[in-house]
């Protein structure tokens, strides 16, 4: 099972993966190690990005944005550096 992913957008990588020391929680985050977010699932992190409802005003301010509704849409793995 994948445990992190990744999504590219016009202002960083998105990333989704677990949180350390934590009873199933997961991080949002973009950039290099800027969580956005504790989520109690992947797919509910995913849908916060895909709805620009992050807290990060860069992304949720963008207008025209490709946002990917779910998780399916991202790709799977660390992002690449």
């Amino acid at each position: 099972m994948t445990t992190i992913w990744h999504y590219r957008t016009p202002v960083g990588v998105f990333w989704i993966r677990p949180q350390p020391n934590s009873d199933g929680r997961w991080w949002l985050g973009v950039g290099d190690e800027m969580p956005l977010g504790s989520y109690h699932s992947p797919e509910a992190a995913a849908s916060d990005m895909g709805d620009q409802v992050t807290g990060w005003s860069d992304w949720d301010l963008l207008r025209g944005a490709q946002a990917p509704r779910d998780l399916s849409e991202w790709t799977p793995g660390p992002p690449p550096r």
